[in-house]
């Protein structure tokens, strides 16, 4: 057998070729350093290019600045992106979007899906996926990836919220709704509030409700409340009440009759037909024991000797025409207001009362207060409300508390005289 020859490479050669090698390898050390500080730093795509030309995040942002102007330059820049990077999802969106627009429609799904897939937490890219699925007419396709979006960008519910609803206010999405909602959804009360009140049909509103109501994701107080305000804004005063209702847990409809929650045992919901109540620094409102009620709370009231036009505690009624008596009880407790607190009921849109009661002032022991009023015809919703009587400004100058119990009101024909 022949005999290999080991060729020897002189020692001086051996140390050139190193010496080249390592200031090759330098070189690439400072021009990817080089182009990766005029990328990240100077946000400049074309000098990062200029250091290294496959560079994949300069060749990304220049082919995403150059989608509207320069399609044919963008295009190039996209495949070296995606060459030297195929992990990278923006890339695969931003070519999905420049096959859509040159009408390569099943090029363009193909590169949105793999975008999908490649950024599934990217809000980023599942925006750009969204977008082009309700460009192609698919909602149905859109809202999962809106859903990611929203999960994982709650700084930007409020801007997408007039585009969801926009596509809600279609009868035609409620099945992808429902599909959605069969699992736990981070963003729909708050998406539901926003529906309820700006949406350009009620039966908008009452779609979305349904679907909540079927589905695990019921609707907490506030998006309850802004539900029963829309239906009764558009008048839909009986059907509020009946959700309203239905709302309650059986404890609660016990304290239910023309006015609910008047004992005060139930907490002041601020919501539907029960207590509505407004906050204001210049006075305490609370549920609270002390001697003398007929349960085991009342209603307390502490004013801070500030000026208040306090009208801050109503209820809505739906009183049929007739003749009733509104009573309770009350008990001042070093209350200074010159005009007094009173009960009164109107009807609603109306500053004229049907009826109000005595003023409490000063201080007392309990006192039962009666008073018969009449609700008219042309008068279905009616306002209870509890206020601070005055005529002008030092009327409003308020300081003490006050006790009430026992609020009720009982047509006049089913009273039961003593």
């Amino acid at each position: 057998m022949a005999k290999l020859e080991v060729i020897s490479i002189p020692v001086s050669l051996k140390w050139g070729l190193a010496a080249i090698a390592g200031a090759w390898l330098a070189w690439r050390i400072v021009t990817l350093g080089m182009a990766n500080h005029a990328v990240w730093v100077d946000k400049d795509p074309d000098k990062a290019l200029g250091w290294h030309a496959r560079h994949p995040q300069a060749n990304l942002d220049a082919g995403m600045r150059d989608l509207e102007n320069k399609p044919d330059v963008a295009l190039n820049r996209l495949r070296v992106a995606i060459t030297e990077n195929p992990a990278e999802s923006r890339s695969y969106s931003a070519l999905g979007k420049l096959l859509e627009k040159g009408g390569m429609n099943k090029l363009a799904g193909r590169a949105m899906e793999t975008a999908s897939e490649m950024g599934p937490q990217r809000s980023d890219v599942q925006l750009d996926v969204t977008l082009y699925q309700l460009r192609r007419g698919d909602f149905a396709g859109a809202l999962p990836h809106w859903n990611t979006v929203l999960r994982h960008q709650p700084a930007m519910r409020s801007k997408l919220y007039p585009y969801l609803l926009s596509s809600a206010e279609d009868p035609a999405s409620e099945p992808a709704f429902e599909k959605l909602l069969q699992e736990q959804v981070p963003w729909w009360s708050d998406f539901f509030v926003h529906a309820a009140r700006s949406a350009a049909s009620t039966d908008t509103a009452r779609r979305l409700f349904s679907l909540s109501s079927k589905s695990v994701n019921r609707l907490p107080q506030d998006a309850l409340q802004s539900y029963i305000q829309r239906l009764q804004k558009d008048g839909a005063w009986t059907e509020s009440w009946f959700v309203w209702l239905n709302s309650l847990s059986k404890e609660e409809i016990a304290q239910s009759g023309y006015v609910y929650n008047g004992s005060f045992e139930a907490r002041l919901s601020n919501t539907g037909f029960g207590w509505i109540y407004q906050k204001n620094p210049a006075v305490v409102m609370e549920t609270a024991t002390t001697y003398g009620t007929t349960g085991e709370r009342a209603l307390h009231l502490i004013f801070k000797g500030l000026r208040i036009k306090f009208e801050n505690l109503t209820q809505y009624l739906l009183l049929p025409s007739g003749t009733y008596y509104l009573q309770g009880r009350a008990r001042p407790d070093n209350l200074k207001a010159n005009e007094g607190m009173q009960w009164a009921v109107y009807c609603l849109g109306q500053n004229m009362p049907l009826t109000v009661s005595d003023r409490f002032s000063g201080m007392d022991q309990w006192t039962r207060f009666r008073g018969q009023f009449t609700v008219p015809a042309g008068c279905p919703v009616q306002v209870l409300r509890l206020e601070l009587a005055g005529r002008i400004a030092l009327d409003y100058d308020v300081s003490g508390g006050i006790w009430f119990d026992d609020i009720a009101i009982e047509q006049a024909s089913s009273l039961i005289r003593e």
